[in-house]
């Protein structure tokens, strides 16, 4: 390695660890906003299309559950303005109603950002139904 590839290297790591912690805060709002019962918000972060796949499954899992969850990055890839991440997604589901136990999903979710501005949009999500109301057999 060159003299000069080396004096790059702690910068790089900088940038790297600097839009790792992009990601986690920008994963942290996200998860956020479920637990504040906020789909907008929560959809807003979400490209058009997806959005639309989407939507009628978080509201309708919001409508009748309370959700919290965690969200830890387990590792990214991708340059440009594009990155893959893969993600360990806990989310806890509490009826509204009071009536019913608590649905527990942990689960490992691929999501692909597209750098949006200064922060970034999901342009897709695997699995697709993670955020779907639980099926009546679970309540």
């Amino acid at each position: 390695m060159r003299r000069r590839e080396w004096l790059l290297l702690p910068t790089a790591s900088l940038l790297w660890g600097d839009e790792r912690q992009q990601l986690t805060d920008w994963l942290g709002e996200l998860a956020a906003r479920l637990s504040e019962d906020d789909p907008e918000e929560f959809l807003d972060a979400f490209d058009k299309q997806l959005r639309g796949r989407i939507d009628s499954n978080v509201r309708g899992m919001l409508q009748g559950w309370e959700a919290a969850s965690t969200v830890d990055i387990l590792s990214i890839s991708g340059e440009g303005d594009r990155r893959t991440l893969e993600l360990d997604w806990f989310l806890r589901l509490t009826p509204r109603s009071l009536v019913g136990a608590a649905h527990e999903r942990r689960t490992p979710l691929t999501m692909v950002l597209r750098r949006a501005g200064k922060g970034w949009r999901a342009v897709a999500l695997t699995p697709i139904d993670f955020f779907s109301p639980p099926k009546p057999s679970a309540q």
